[in-house]
């Protein structure tokens, strides 16, 4: 995936779920009655219907308490029954208030029955009834049920439209009822069918009410999280980053912990978008803390799988399975189907990137078979609801009867053959369900089996293809032994110049290491990886290995030490494998550990069958979260934030090694380390004496030959290089790799004066002091990056003029844009061509030369449309002098203060801009004015130099007649 699309792909995936969680958890039925009904027993209600001593308005309460109960309890046919009790009373009586609220509730009980068509045609008949009445609250219930109705049946537009009617008739009273709910429930549909702008005018508009009308703050939160997920949406991350943080605030004072996980979630999505990944998974750890906090499954749910979906997105995918994984378990407690599906499609994903095809076809499966299923919904709703409707409208009919007997003996015996009828009727609907259930079955095992070969045929290809790819990669990788081979054997037969030999030998040591560990990997995937144990003194071994470690370290002023507290521990162990592992860890610790560092090589036996040897050093160490991954295949420590280790950085492959080969030789290994203070890796091995005995295993180890680093001179390599002829041009080398250091000083020694530096932020500073004529600087270096060094030096009105060369290994699109961008000159990638390095150079001298005759008179071009740095620079010298023109005593001292920058600073820029000495500029300016006041003016020559600051006025002649090749006197004349 490219680096752009990542965020927005990942996005675009988190976003659904995120909507998705906020339609699932959105409550749209607003009014409740004030009757509480669920906390009444439902038997005082029935004895109340029937003391005829009492009021109707009382009696037609009880009644509709009654029949809500069964529809607030998940009995919508008990609810059924006596909702139509409800309304026959209340048509018997005449009422028209409890005619309107008995079809208002047959409305609630069919919404609840999924019989839309009776659910619109009873609550547009209570609407009609309450229109009547004006009363405005039941008319607005009614109208939230009907878009209830039409949001359940996917008309958005229609459910809008009747949201709309609940708003506008109650525009012209002062009490308004669930505004700020309903507007938020539009706002909802919008963002559901993608009209994010339309969806944020809403959520604003409620979030505007509760804050006057004086809400609680947690449904404050609700709207400001709405609002920062879709100004992410649309891309205005400032606004979204405002929202959620006040809806954190708002949910901390308040100690909401809902509120505070919605508001990490919030953050989350707002940090995705930025590319602030360690931002994002901090607030995704914090939102998910919440939800388990309030024990909010179905929202916890949604967050593992967000969070999930975004680990396998950057790579990390036994984080992203693990937490899919927890999903799923949560997914098969509260719902079966779409969850479960969502999980598992994660989980396909997560095992696939892994390789485990196994773990990623068994997910598929399920994720299918849903699939298959959610297209066959309506049947499979059927199915459930009929078997549902067979276990609560028995229970409910029997309380119909025994109720019923109350009234009169023959509507007791009517509602027994109705429960007669309808048992058999149920009888008969259960059996043709179970039918049906038994032929779906059937149907979706048949589907899943022939699915099932379909991926097993594409996994046996796929497959396939990998053993070509792995034949091929093989093949080629071991072709790349034999040109090192000769190239190592040659530069060993070369006589003289031992530093360019070194040189050569050490890198082609490390080309050749690369290729043998590659192959090693393939082996170990394949299998074909052989132990070959000798039994020996692993103390030797050691000692042997660190030894050849020394002249390394010290050239990196490094101390290493061996540490065993035995004199001899003789077992059996594999030289060549043993050596790999030591030498990786070596060779880490030195590559990590800055000057004047310690390193130790310890070896114990702890126990009469195991040995310990650990790897400690004093380097940069390895953040917490960082640990469980260092030994994943091609895992590298995330290095965009430190360009010290990304300067550094391998393969990914060396620790993936080491753990196949610890785990080869029945062995393990542990990594404790701390940033700032350091690393230790402990490897335990087995002790045994089976193998033959052979004390010499230990010069005879490959690993050694090809994986110890040679030393070489580097005081060479960053010296300062002046040849006698010091009017050459300087350049100033950043270059943190003293062999390539050392290359360039071969290349460009007889041309040049050279400075070094060995990091960005010495090659700055450097820079800023000497301002040299040319730079050329790495890219990938400690503590400041090339592109750092352009940015700084490129934006410094001192050093804005140098031309800068950046050489990097890194040759992509994007790499050379960044660099171009930030005011690189030239952008070579290695290896580069040495002539064409010395081309640019000289072209880049040859452009500062038409830089200089622009700035000969040292003055700025007016017709220039854009200024430059060097047009400021240029102009404020000139001003400062035309300002203390008439001081005769002002000099190359006064200007470098007013322009505080040191002498040399001065004196390079105005050379590198001009051609000429400061001092020279100094007089070229006065020259200049004193030319123009005797164009302008009478005054006399001698007064006209001394305004100018000349104290002679036979001086001021000479350089005047010198600089425009006429006398002062013959100006005027002219």
């Amino acid at each position: 995936m490219e680096k752009d699309s990542f965020p927005t792909t990942l996005l675009t995936s988190l976003t659904k779920l995120v909507l998705l969680k906020h339609l699932s958890c959105c409550i749209l039925l607003i009014f409740l009655p004030i009757w509480g009904i669920a906390q009444v027993n439902i038997d005082s209600l029935w004895s109340v219907w029937h003391d005829e001593t009492r009021l109707d308005t009382f009696r037609f309460k009880a009644l509709y308490g009654v029949a809500y109960y069964g529809y607030l309890d998940s009995q919508p046919d008990s609810a059924l029954y006596f909702a139509q009790m409800h309304q026959r009373e209340a048509e018997k009586k005449d009422i028209l208030y409890e005619k309107g609220r008995a079809h208002s509730l047959l409305g609630k009980v069919y919404i609840a029955k999924d019989q839309y068509d009776k659910a619109i045609e009873n609550s547009t008949k209570a609407l009609q009834i309450f229109k009547e009445l004006h009363n405005i609250r039941q008319s607005i219930a009614v109208l939230n049920d009907i878009g209830n109705v039409y949001t359940n049946l996917n008309d958005y537009k229609k459910a809008i439209y009747y949201y709309h009617q609940c708003l506008d008739i109650q525009q012209d009273v002062e009490k308004k009822y669930a505004e700020a709910a309903i507007v938020n429930n539009i706002g909802l549909l919008f963002e559901k069918q993608g009209e994010t702008e339309k969806a944020l005018n809403y959520y604003e508009r409620s979030l505007a009410i509760r804050q006057r009308d004086g809400s609680s703050p947690l449904n404050m939160v609700i709207n400001l999280t709405n609002i920062s997920n879709n100004y992410v949406l649309i891309n205005e991350l400032d606004k979204a980053f405002e929202k959620a943080s006040e809806a954190l605030s708002i949910s901390q004072s308040n100690n909401y912990t809902l509120g505070i996980g919605m508001a990490y979630e919030a953050l989350a999505n707002w940090a995705v978008k930025k590319q602030e990944f360690s931002k994002a998974r901090i607030y995704y750890t914090k939102s998910i803390d919440a939800a388990r906090q309030v024990q909010n499954n179905r929202r916890l749910f949604f967050l593992l799988t967000q969070f999930g979906e975004f680990n396998i997105a950057q790579q990390k995918y036994q984080q992203g399975i693990n937490l899919c994984k927890e999903a799923l378990q949560i997914a098969e407690r509260i719902e079966p189907f779409s969850l479960r599906q969502t999980a598992c499609d994660c989980l396909y994903k997560g095992y696939k990137k892994v390789g485990n095809y196994d773990q990623a076809l068994q997910n598929y499966e399920i994720v299918k078979t849903i699939t298959d299923s959610l297209q066959n919904e309506e049947n499979t709703q059927n199915l459930y609801r009929e078997e549902y409707r067979f276990k609560t409208i028995q229970d409910s009919i029997e309380n119909a009867a025994q109720l019923a007997i109350q009234i009169s003996e023959n509507k007791r015996r009517r509602n027994i053959n109705y429960f007669l009828f309808g048992g058999l009727l149920l009888t008969l609907l259960l059996g043709g369900v179970i039918y049906n259930r038994f032929v779906v079955t059937r149907q979706q095992k048949k589907i899943i089996e022939v699915e099932k070969i379909k991926l097993d045929a594409a996994n046996e290809k796929l497959q396939d293809l990998d053993k070509v790819k792995t034949n091929l990669y093989t093949n080629i990788t071991h072709e790349f032994r034999t040109p090192l081979t000769v190239i190592a054997g040659l530069t060993d037969m070369m006589k003289g110049n031992d530093q360019n030999k070194n040189i050569i030998k050490s890198n082609t040591n490390q080309l050749l290491d690369l290729v043998n560990q590659m192959l090693d990997l393939r082996k170990i995937e394949s299998g074909a990886m052989p132990l070959l144990l000798h039994q020996g003194d692993i103390i030797r071994f050691l000692s042997y290995l660190t030894d050849s470690f020394h002249s390394y370290a010290q050239s990196k002023k490094i101390n290493l030490q061996f540490q065993a507290p035995d004199e001899a521990i003789i077992m059996d162990y594999d030289a060549d494998k043993l050596g790999r592992i030591i030498t990786n860890l070596l060779s880490n610790a030195i590559k990590f550990t800055p000057e004047n560092g310690q390193i130790s090589l310890g070896v114990k036996q702890v126990s009469a069958k195991q040995i310990e040897i650990t790897v400690s050093d004093t380097g940069k160490g390895i953040p917490e979260e960082k640990l469980a991954y260092i030994f994943d295949q091609y895992y590298q420590v995330d290095t965009h934030l430190d360009s010290a280790i990304q300067s550094q950085s391998g393969t990914g492959i060396g620790l993936t090694i080491v753990k196949e080969f610890t785990k080869l030789m029945n062995g393990n290994i542990q990594v404790d380390s701390q940033v700032g203070k350091g690393t230790t890796f402990s490897l335990q091995l087995p002790i045994s004496n089976l193998a033959p005995f052979n004390e010499e295993i230990e010069t005879n180890s490959d690993s050694i030959i090809t994986s110890t680093p040679i030393a070489t001179d580097n005081a060479t390599s960053t010296e300062e290089i002046v040849p006698q002829q010091t009017d050459l041009p300087s350049v100033l080398i950043i270059e943190d790799n003293a062999d390539v250091a050392h290359y360039l000083k071969a290349c460009l020694k007889n041309d040049y004066q050279l400075f070094f530096a060995q990091n960005g932020q010495e090659g700055i500073d450097q820079a800023l002091e000497r301002i040299p004529d040319l730079i050329v600087s790495d890219v990938m270096m400690p503590l400041r990056d090339g592109f750092d060094v352009c940015q700084t030096l490129k934006t410094d009105e001192r050093s804005s003029h140098i031309p800068i060369v950046l050489l990097t290994g890194r040759a992509d699109i994007e790499s050379k844009l960044k660099g171009l961008s930030q005011g690189a000159d030239v952008y070579l990638a290695k290896p580069f061509n040495k002539e064409e390095l010395r081309l640019n150079l000289f072209n880049l001298l040859e452009n500062r030369r038409k830089l200089q005759a622009r700035y000969s008179n040292f003055q700025s071009s007016k017709k220039v449309a854009k200024k430059t740095i060097e047009d400021d620079f240029i102009t404020k010298v000139r001003d400062i002098v035309i300002k203390n023109i008439d001081n005769d005593n002002f000099g190359i001292p006064q200007l470098c203060k007013a322009l505080l920058m040191s002498r040399t600073q001065v004196h390079n820029k105005i050379k590198a801009l001009t051609g000429k000495s400061t001092s020279l500029v100094v007089r070229m300016i006065r020259l200049q004015k004193a030319k123009e006041i005797l164009e302008t003016t009478e005054l006399p020559i001698t007064q006209v130099a001394y305004e100018v600051g000349f104290k002679h006025s036979s001086h001021f002649s000479r350089y005047f007649t010198e600089e425009f090749g006429v006398a002062p006197s013959q100006i005027r004349t002219n």
